[in-house]
């Protein structure tokens, strides 16, 4: 009876030992969840790790060769003349700021009289064609032309179609008309003007040129837009007085 009671309480307490580490391991993580759990460690540690910026700089030569000033005209609508004296004033622009060779917002902003506003970054981003931050010498060579002497009416269209066209799909929208309205008018009369009145201005443009309804002005509807008011351009005038 003795033995019996000792063997039910032996295995009793082996019973309750089992349960215990049962219990203990349903807390303890897998392999694989510890290795999910690595890998999440890993993971965050990847995203949060702070990357150097590229800073972006050129050494400009003192004067262009006449080789490359023969190429550059045949990229832009300037003469050779043209193309040295625009030359000189790249390389004092690019150094206004920081001497890198190279112009960015600040530095075309200012040259151009613009203010620090979604307008002027804007052109900055026409003129920069390949996006990465900075104004090259070609960069702003092509992004001139259409203000040059040879520019036409439709190389200024363009230009600035591409100014309002913010998220380069090919249409300016309600959206972007809005913002670079405002924009253009911050430092003017927009005070002025109360949010209705700016509602109205926008959806009355877009009554009269988007022709076929579809919530988007294109090229075309804008260049016979441009043609019916020129005096649309007036913000997009850049003078080159040391040109002439």
């Amino acid at each position: 009876m003795g033995n019996l009671c000792s063997k039910n309480i032996k295995k009793q307490n082996l019973q309750t030992d089992m349960k215990q580490k049962l219990v203990e391991n349903e807390h303890q993580p897998t392999p694989i969840q510890k290795q999910e759990e690595t890998e999440s460690v890993v993971i965050v540690k990847k995203v949060i790790k702070p990357e150097e910026p590229e800073v972006k700089s050129e050494v400009l030569p003192e004067a262009l060769t006449q080789k490359e000033i023969e190429d550059y005209s045949k990229r832009c609508k300037f003469t050779h003349d043209q193309i040295k004296a625009l030359y000189e004033h790249y390389k004092k622009i690019s150094a206004s700021i920081d001497d890198d060779g190279v112009i960015d917002n600040d530095e075309l902003n200012e040259a151009l009289g613009l203010t620090q506003s979604e307008f002027g970054k804007r052109i900055f981003k026409v003129f920069d064609l390949n996006g990465d931050g900075v104004i090259n010498f070609e960069e702003f060579l092509i992004g001139l032309s259409p203000f040059s002497s040879t520019g036409t009416l439709e190389d200024k269209i363009g230009f600035s179609f591409k100014v309002y066209d913010i998220d380069g799909n090919g249409g300016i929208d309600k959206s972007e008309l809005t913002i670079l309205l405002k924009a253009c008018l911050s430092d003017t009369f927009l005070t002025q003007i109360s949010e209705d009145e700016l509602k109205q201005l926008i959806d009355a443009t877009f009554e009269e040129a988007d022709i076929d309804g579809n919530g988007e002005i294109d090229i075309d509807e804008y260049t016979e837009m441009v043609k019916n008011h020129p005096n649309i351009l007036n913000n997009l005038q850049i003078d080159l007085p040391f040109l002439k």
